[in-house]
């Protein structure tokens, strides 16, 4: 009988891991700061993006297929990325005019800060894959002129 109980018990708890890992994973996300949105005054949320001529910060969802982010071009001399803290492995690209400029393959939460000896010109950013989950998030902030 106790041996019941304490499967039962498991399987509850393993359960209630998948779910939170993929049904509540954008919500968790919101909850923590790693997605944050910003409501319309139709109520929508929409992605936050700060930018001004010399930066851009991103956050990017990837949920069942890849978030792409276009935006006027910056002349990058450093930029910060922060991979999925959830557990996925993330491939992100960076692009200028269509063409790669630049590819990262994130461990999950790996965070990359790279001060860059001669700056590059990025309009695009594309969150591609995840690998271990059907949604995971990557913040990318962009710092140049």
């Amino acid at each position: 009988m106790r041996r019941q109980a304490v499967i039962g018990a498991l399987l509850l708890v393993c359960v209630g891991v998948a779910l939170g890992t993929t049904l509540f994973r954008s919500d968790i996300a919101h909850a923590t700061g790693l997605a944050p949105t910003v409501a319309t005054t139709d109520g929508k949320p929409v992605k936050s993006k700060s930018s001004g001529p010399n930066s851009r910060s991103l956050t990017l969802e990837y949920l069942n297929g890849g978030d792409d982010e276009k935006f006027t071009s910056i002349k990058a001399s450093a930029l910060t990325i922060q991979g999925d803290t959830f557990g996925s492995t993330t491939w992100l690209y960076l692009l200028s005019a269509g063409q790669l400029v630049s590819y990262f393959y994130l461990q999950p939460s790996e965070r990359v800060v790279l001060s860059l000896p001669k700056p590059i010109k990025i309009d695009e950013v594309n969150l591609a894959n995840c690998f271990g989950s059907i949604q995971c998030f990557a913040q990318v902030n962009l710092i140049g002129s």
